[in-house]
């Protein structure tokens, strides 16, 4: 299994297609989305997406952390936004449960597995870890909830990957890609997604170079690896 890791921008969709149209031309190879963004999803969470972007995404989540963080009064709108975000926490994680184990049935049967993306819970609330962990610290139903989230994340450390690819690219070139990005966000994911420690075997490469150049690295860290 090969997890390919980077911040938007990094080139993470287009060298995995890449790679696996190539693989595929020796061996049986399977893709797997892993994040929560434009990937695949279930059916529950298709419409919860639509929502998300209708309200304002990502923007109303920070603003609503930061709320509870300086232990304002917190608003309705706040409290609404937080139940939501329990019930996409719990459709999110049953939906990676079972991604999971297609992974691990495919690379048991000799498949080699390439994941966008890959489950961790060092960094509790990013780049793809646990969401609901603040609520572990209480308890009750809601504690129960987040404990259960947190087995599921555990799941995936016990499975980890064989190699991790980190894609890196500089926040100027990341910009040009994805405008609708902030240079301070760009850096603080790629500061997040660097200290993930999740294999025994990690490649860093840096995607700001032209794609016929990185790509050829990849494919050559891949081989290695099988």
């Amino acid at each position: 299994m090969v997890a390919i890791l980077g911040c938007d921008g990094a080139g993470k969709s287009t060298t995995l297609s890449y790679v696996k149209r190539e693989f595929n031309k020796k061996l049986d190879v399977v893709s797997v989305y892993l994040g929560s963004g434009d990937g695949s999803s279930s059916i529950l969470r298709k419409p919860m997406k639509l929502v998300a972007r209708k309200v304002g995404g990502k923007g109303v989540g920070h603003a609503v952390e930061k709320e509870y963080a300086e232990n304002k009064r917190i608003s309705i709108k706040s409290r609404l936004y937080s139940v939501a975000k329990i019930l996409w926490a719990v459709t999110l994680a049953k939906e990676k449960k079972k991604k999971l184990r297609n992974i691990v049935k495919a690379r048991n049967n000799g498949l080699l597995v390439l994941t966008d993306r890959y489950p961790q819970i060092i960094i509790p609330g990013a780049s793809d870890g646990p969401l609901l962990s603040r609520y572990r610290s209480g308890k009750g139903l809601l504690k129960r909830i987040a404990d259960w989230e947190e087995r599921i994340y555990e799941l995936f450390a016990r499975n980890a990957p064989d190699l991790v690819i980190k894609l890196t690219v500089s926040p100027e070139t990341a910009i040009k890609r994805k405008p609708e990005m902030t240079v301070e966000e760009i850096r603080n994911k790629h500061s997040i997604i660097m200290n993930l420690d999740i294999s025994e075997h990690i490649a860093i490469i840096d995607t700001s170079r032209p794609f016929e150049k990185t790509r050829g690295e990849v494919m050559k860290k891949i081989w290695e690896m099988i």
